[in-house]
């Protein structure tokens, strides 16, 4: 559990960040909503359970691009599991004794997915950093006669996709290397975070304050010993 200032501090990001999402999405509701007018009612259950299944299974891009839709679906889907993993978190950062750990068989298939699913999405973000910055393949780039805003042609969404990418290192990241660091912490692994438990290890040797600052500088589940 958070100390008081800690939780202040937390709900005080929560708070700006929502703003911030709030008018971005509101800009592109006002975008949508600028173009050719068009009934959006008919077949309301049959386009939403479409859109559904190409959604969740990634059928448009596995279809096109099968390589590189593998890493997006290590993103895509370690995301989406990861909207329970927040909601996790917050419940351990402001109520004192809830852990998901030591809760029976839910509980520990949650802390297994968690585990997995943080590697998946660190891995697919590194293939396509890398992709992007590195190998800059061309399908990346706009041809000539396009015409572009003039942010975009200024390298817009290369600086977009840089901050996307790193957010996702530092929450993912951070999240995974904290809990390493209550492992190490506790003074041994789980079984049910075993990737985590391999990197634990590493933090052994610091003592119990550098340990304990490490909890808490990373964005991490409170395990129990």
């Amino acid at each position: 559990m958070l100390s008081p200032a800690e939780k202040i501090a937390y709900l005080a990001l929560v708070v700006v960040c929502a703003l911030i999402a709030a008018r971005g999405f509101a800009r592109i509701v006002s975008v949508v909503r600028g173009g050719r007018p068009a009934a959006r009612s008919d077949r309301l259950l049959a386009r939403f359970v479409g859109a559904l299944i190409d959604v969740g299974l990634q059928r448009p891009l596995f279809r096109t691009r099968p390589v590189v839709s593998i890493f997006h679906a290590f993103i895509f889907f370690g995301f989406s599991f990861y909207l329970l993993v927040n909601i996790n978190d917050i419940l351990e950062a402001y109520l004192s004794g809830w852990s998901p750990l030591g809760g029976g068989p839910v509980a520990s298939a949650f802390n297994l997915f968690s585990d997995l699913f943080s590697v998946l999405v660190l891995t697919g973000m590194v293939y396509f950093l890398v992709r992007r910055f590195i190998f800059k393949p061309r399908t990346l780039e706009f041809n000539a006669n396009v015409k572009l805003h003039p942010g975009v042609a200024a390298g817009g969404i290369r600086r977009d996709s840089l901050i996307v990418g790193i957010f996702i290192l530092l929450h993912v990241g951070g999240r995974w290397t904290g809990t390493a660091f209550q492992l190490a912490e506790n003074g041994h692994g789980d079984p049910w975070v075993p990737i985590a438990s391999l990197m634990a290890p590493l933090f052994y040797g610091m003592s119990p304050a550098a340990l304990e600052l490490g909890v808490h500088i990373s964005p991490n589940p409170a395990i129990e010993n």
